[in-house]
Order: structure tokens, then sequence, then C-alpha cells
């Protein structure tokens, strides 16, 4: 039926139009404006029949695809998300933990270090007394050793005074016998 029509048109509507120009309006511009409209509206017909059902079919289906696309990377953000928001509450755990450890690591190198004065303390007092024992009996050494040294001199003297007294007495008594013998 559009073929007939569209041959119609065609072939045979020039030659009536040009038979009749006699109008104030020329037959064949009216013509040739129908087949313009009649063309279009062939054109119109064809492509929302057959070709706009595919192309809305093919953009209906691309759109569910990306729908689909698009739910997927929600979910798959949503998942990062979570994780990420996981890993930040992990972090922040670790973070008091740390800031925990570290008062607890000070406390104890606290208490370590007044150990460890303490026990300096208490060696330098052991040292120090140590030491002042060992001056003390190095001084009582040299106290006895001139003493002794006192002791020795004035025992000399007096034997070498008792040996001179003797030796004396010895000759007296030598003397004494030499005159008696005599």
């Amino acid at each position: 039926m559009w073929f007939g029509m569209v041959i119609y048109i065609l072939f045979f509507l020039p030659g009536v139009v040009w038979a009749s120009e006699e109008g104030t309006i020329p037959f064949r511009f009216v013509c040739f404006q129908v087949l313009n409209f009649s063309l279009f509206a062939i054109a119109l017909f064809y492509l929302l029949r057959k070709k706009l059902p595919l192309f809305l079919k093919q953009k209906q289906q691309d759109f569910l695809e990306y729908r689909r696309k698009a739910k997927q990377l929600e979910q798959e953000h949503q998942q990062a998300c979570l994780s990420l928001e996981q890993e930040i509450e992990t972090l922040v755990k670790k973070q008091e933990k740390t800031q925990e450890n570290v008062k607890k690591a000070l406390e104890d190198l606290k208490m370590e270090l007044k150990d460890q004065e303490k026990e300096w303390l208490d060696n330098f007092k052991k040292r120090t007394n140590q030491e002042l024992k060992r001056q003390e009996i190095k001084q009582l050494e040299n106290l006895k050793t001139r003493l002794l040294s006192k002791v020795m001199e004035q025992t000399k003297v007096q034997l070498e005074e008792k040996i001179k007294a003797d030796s004396l007495d010895q000759l007296n008594y030598q003397g004494m016998r030499k005159w008696e013998g005599i």
C-alpha cells in the first residue's frame, strides 16, 4: 500500500501538476510539498516502527547494565568503606594501646632509673666506706709503724745503754778482779 502511494506520488502526480498550472499556487509546489511530507512520514514511521524499538531496547539494556554495575560498585565501595572503617578503628585502638604502652614504659623506666640510682648510691656508699676503712687501716698501720719504730729506737737506746752499762760493769768487775788478783 505504501509502495503504491509512493509510485503514484512520484510518477503520476507530477504529470497532473504540469497539466494544470493555472491557479495562484502552483500545483507542482503543492505536490512537492506533499511528496516531501509523505517521504518524511514514511521515514518517520519506518524509524519508529523498526529501528526505534531496537534502539530503545538496546538503551534499556545498557541502562540496566549500567545500573547493575553501579549497584555492584556501590556494594564494593561500601565493603571497602566498612573495611577502612574497621582498619581505622583498629588503628585507633592500636594508638590508644601504644599511648598506654608508652606511659607504662615511661613509668617502668622511671622505676628502673630510681632502682639504678638507689643501687648506685648503695654501691657508692659501700665503696666509700671500704675506702674509709682502708685509709683508717693504713693510718693505723702508719701509726703502729711509727710507734714501733719509736719503741724500737727507745729499746735500742736502752739496750745500748744496758750493754754499755753491762760492759762497764763487766769491765769494772774485770778490773776489780785484776786488782784483786794482784
